[in-house]
């Protein structure tokens, strides 16, 4: 197998558990070639599939991986991962058995380590640290960066796939290094989460605050994921973003708390990080939906900001998925290491990516 290409390709690929898919690259783990989501908001790799794995080293350790929605469970085990270029004769990963709510054959994450289950089982051992790690160990004198682009078609109707590198900028956004840095917000966050300080929607400014303590004044902090296809946000931030759409409709009977918006009503989203301002392309504001009511089906267009999920919702208050990352090339920056749970001046950076 040809393991020259210095880039790996993300692909779109729809799931059963959400309308507008997820990004996938091709992963070799334990001898197989498999097709893992590429998700900044988690940081363990795990596999699921019915072909013998290599494993070179098995633990007794079973652990249970949840998420916004779904969970993964098995046993941590050790074999060889090919991701691209970049080679890991030992890397720790879950060989899950059961899933719930989880398509696909797994998740390769690439958050910080101090989020990373495996790594805490295994008593925060450097053996146990996730994939990027291992592949930062091999080049010591690189900067540590995992840049991504995921894209919409050249026709911006359709996702489409991306480009994932690691330490190398995709030529087409190499400004990004010129980006001011993002610091994690707040400091001891153990998720890509930062500090967002400007909400705009047609005209209209959203009054920040945050739930999550040691989060600055007037701010909100967001994590950044793009292993969730949509976004999440307080119930108040949702209603003012619908409810600033001319006709949009909101329904809350029969337990619902949706917005149903006209299609081709002005909708500009602008949002703001460390000063910098970032437009929301409108056609990732809604979702189409096909109801039915009278025997007749009707299609229309609903929010894809949503209220938020539970599930960790006391170190964030904003989730920004797939909907918001099409905009922009995104850096997360890991730097130098103190210690395996803990980045020198780890952030983030965007480019304006269309």
């Amino acid at each position: 197998m040809n393991r020259t290409w210095r880039y790996i390709l993300i692909h779109s690929l729809s799931t059963r558990f959400t309308s507008h898919g997820q990004y996938v690259a091709k992963v070799s783990v334990g001898g197989q070639e498999l097709i893992l989501a590429v998700d900044t908001g988690s940081s363990d790799l795990w596999v699921h599939t019915p072909y013998q794995l290599n494993i070179t080293s098995q633990t007794d350790i079973a652990i249970n991986l949840s998420y916004g929605i779904g969970s993964a469970s098995g046993q941590i085990v050790y074999g060889p991962m090919y991701l691209g270029a970049f080679f890991v004769p030992e890397q720790v990963f879950l060989n899950v058995d059961k899933v719930e709510q989880q398509s696909g054959e797994g998740i390769l994450g690439l958050g910080l380590a101090s989020l990373s289950s495996t790594y805490k089982q295994a008593d925060k051992n450097r053996t146990a640290q996730p994939a990027i790690y291992n592949i930062f160990d091999q080049n010591p004198t690189s900067s540590n960066f995992v840049a991504l682009s995921i894209e919409r078609s050249g026709d911006m109707e359709r996702t489409s796939g991306g480009v994932l590198s690691i330490n190398e900028y995709d030529p087409r956004f190499a400004i990004v290094a010129n980006s001011p840095k993002l610091p994690l917000a707040p400091t001891n966050s153990c998720r890509w989460t930062i500090a967002m300080d400007m909400l705009h929607m047609n005209g209209q400014y959203y009054n920040l605050s945050s739930q999550v303590q040691g989060a600055a004044l007037n701010t909100s902090i967001a994590l950044i994921d793009s292993g969730t296809s949509l976004a999440y946000a307080p119930i108040s931030a949702v209603d003012f973003i619908y409810g600033s759409i001319e006709g949009a409709v909101h329904l809350q009977d029969f337990g619902k708390n949706v917005w149903v918006v006209p299609c081709l009503e002005p909708a500009n989203l602008t949002i703001s990080f460390g000063g910098t301002s970032f437009p929301i392309n409108p056609l990732e504001l809604t979702t189409f939906q096909t109801i039915v009511e009278n025997g007749q089906k009707w299609t229309v267009c609903m929010n894809a900001i949503q209220p938020q999920l539970a599930v960790g919702s006391g170190d964030l208050d904003f989730l920004l998925g797939d909907i918001f990352m099409r905009n922009v090339y995104s850096m997360c920056v890991f730097l130098a290491y103190v210690d395996i749970a803990f980045l020198a001046d780890a952030h983030f950076a965007f480019y304006l990516a269309y």
